[in-house]
């Protein structure tokens, strides 16, 4: 199955909604502006509230340590809130990231090279 090209323009609105602080967050007209055109070049809000779930594959760069490590990757979302992404890297080396959201807000697991940390 071929994603659809809306499926992108949802995977970055997931990211910016991510809480980075817990100030008010500072809207920048501009970006604002850009968002409303890629949301309605996705079918609008009703469109996109409608998705149910969503696969995408793809290509990533993670920069480790000043080096460019790259790989493959399938991105998966359910519902609103639930996130996924799997990169497959060289030698083997997985890296997964679940993210999902609850009442509080966002919240990422990773599991890397056999390590798990939450944020």
């Amino acid at each position: 199955m071929r994603p659809a090209p809306s499926t992108f323009l949802l995977f970055v609105t997931f990211l910016i909604l991510i809480p980075v602080a817990a100030q008010p967050p500072q809207r920048d007209p501009q970006a604002m502006a850009i968002l409303t055109q890629c949301l309605n070049a996705g079918g609008g809000a009703q469109t996109l509230a409608a998705i149910q779930d969503f696969t995408a594959l793809g290509a990533i760069t993670y920069s480790w340590a000043g080096q460019q490590v790259e790989g493959s990757v399938i991105v998966r979302g359910r519902g609103p809130g639930q996130f996924r992404l799997d990169a497959a890297l060289p030698g083997g080396r997985p890296v997964v990231s679940k993210l999902h959201l609850d009442f509080s807000g966002w919240h990422a697991t990773r599991v890397s090279h056999n390590h798990q940390s939450s944020h």
